[in-house]
């Protein structure tokens, strides 16, 4: 099979929600609630830059239990993917509060 081809049976696979489909993991772990994700966005006020971004970035990825963290400036936002049996959106909220921003949900 050519690489162009892979990779569009790749994206569709994807696209589908079918990474079992491609033999990958979405969870390194095989433990139940590690495969459990909630993704959730918060309003983040405060935030004037990509430094500001980052710090939150970075404070958010190190708790356990979150899986990634995505934030804009521009739109006063935090996506955040987290296992609920690890973390909560009060915890995240939390934390974000404690860098010096205004977190809500």
């Amino acid at each position: 099979m050519s690489s162009r081809r892979l990779s569009t049976v790749a994206a569709a696979a994807l696209l589908l929600g079918g990474v079992a489909v491609l033999g990958l993991s979405a969870c390194e772990s095989g433990s139940p609630s590690a495969q459990l994700a909630v993704e959730t966005t918060l309003k983040v006020e405060g935030m004037v830059c990509e430094s500001c971004e980052g710090a939150i970035t970075a404070k958010l990825t190190s708790m356990e239990g979150v899986h990634s963290a995505v934030l804009s400036h521009t739109e006063k936002t935090a996506i955040i993917s987290y296992d609920p049996g690890q973390t909560s959106t009060q915890e995240l909220i939390a934390a974000i509060e404690k860098l010096g921003y205004k977190a809500s949900e």
